[in-house]
């Protein structure tokens, strides 16, 4: 199950702490608290060495005079009593001016409201159930994520430096995704999916070994520029590997030879054209479709559905199978149609609680 999101980006810096609002106020403010305790400690110990007066009667002139309560004098003061009182409330209106000039710039220079914003981003992130990563936001990235995002699924995007023109609905952390860290943050155990679209191929294997590390059960589409490359990202623990000059070329020469086709393929996998939909399904232990051939399923007529490929759990793949094809559970079905005879058809054949009045005509 894949979970939509919202349409709300933000970006997370990894050098930002993890820490509560109140112990970063707290951090700023323990340098004015710290002077004040310290100076507290100093009034006592002058009034007793000057006055000769009692320790609580000391401590208690020490804070009334730091605090500027003005009950008045404990005792009489002598003359260098007065004048160290003097000092000592100079020297606490200079902590109050430090302690009030920290406070206004922890939350005039947006330090708060930072923590704040980092911590809510970071709580999201443990939230993140069955989402998809997309490590590098270059060009290739930002294409990557954009599609994703536009299908409503949670998507996190992790960058060394911040990008413009990101796709709307983008979660960014920025950071390094070597890093076991960095990964973890976005959810790395989590997650349905990784795509490693930076243009560095022996980064993209690194990271790729580092993923399949952290997660076995995760798919992994790699990007890489050269065949050796492909080869070593595959041993590294990749699902796909994808050389983008390899395809683009292909898709190019294909579209000079049979320009009706290739239209038709750009139309379909356009992520603004809702009228066809090709969906990967795969077929649940005693679904509605475990046992039965496409013929007795009757596709077309039953959910307005094509079956275009069929691959089984041996990883041997038919492409337009014929009717006789029996489907087992484990295999995955190419389907195209029209979205909602898709979701249909999916719900009604395909998971392992499908069984519907009528199960009988396929017998």
């Amino acid at each position: 199950m894949h979970h939509r999101g919202d349409r709300l980006s933000w970006v997370l810096h990894t050098t930002q702490e993890d820490i509560r609002p109140s112990v970063a106020l707290w951090r700023a403010m323990s340098v004015p608290f710290g002077l004040a305790s310290a100076l507290i400690l100093a009034g006592t110990s002058a009034y007793r060495v000057l006055e000769g007066w009692s320790l609580l009667d000391s401590l208690w002139m020490s804070v009334i005079t730091l605090t500027t309560i003005g009950y008045g004098e404990v005792h009489p003061l002598s003359d260098p009593g007065r004048l160290f009182t003097i000092v000592y409330i100079f020297m606490a209106l200079g902590i109050y001016t430090r302690g009030v000039t920290t406070a206004a710039r922890y939350v005039a220079d947006g330090d708060l409201a930072r923590a704040i914003t980092a911590r809510r981003h970071r709580r999201e992130l443990s939230e993140m159930r069955n989402h998809y990563i997309v490590i590098g936001l270059g060009r290739l990235g930002r294409e990557v994520a954009e599609d994703l995002t536009a299908q409503g699924l949670q998507v996190v995007g992790i960058d060394l430096t911040e990008r413009d023109n990101l796709p709307e609905g983008l979660r960014v952390i920025i950071g390094d995704a070597t890093q076991d860290e960095t990964l973890e943050e976005a959810g790395i155990t989590r997650a349905a999916g990784v795509a490693v679209a930076t243009p560095n191929d022996a980064i993209n294997v690194f990271i790729t070994l580092t993923v399949r590390q952290m997660n076995p059960d995760v798919r992994i589409e790699v990007r890489v520029e050269d065949e050796g490359s492909g080869y070593k990202a595959r041993r590294a623990g990749a699902t796909g590997i994808l050389r983008p000059f390899t395809i683009g070329g292909r898709r190019m020469a294909h579209a000079l030879l049979r320009p009706g086709s290739m239209a038709f393929l750009e139309h379909l996998t356009s992520r603004t054209f809702q009228d066809l939909h090709m969906e990967d399904i795969t077929i649940e232990q005693g679904a509605r479709a475990d046992g039965h051939s496409l013929r007795q399923l009757d596709l077309r007529n039953r959910w307005r559905v094509m079956v275009v490929a069929v691959r089984n759990r041996d990883d041997d793949q038919m492409v337009i199978p014929s009717p006789d094809t029996t489907l087992a559970a484990g295999d995955t079905m190419v389907v195209i149609g029209e979205p909602g005879d898709v979701a249909r058809f999916i719900e009604d054949t395909c998971h392992g609680d499908a069984t519907l009045p009528g199960d009988e005509d396929l017998d």
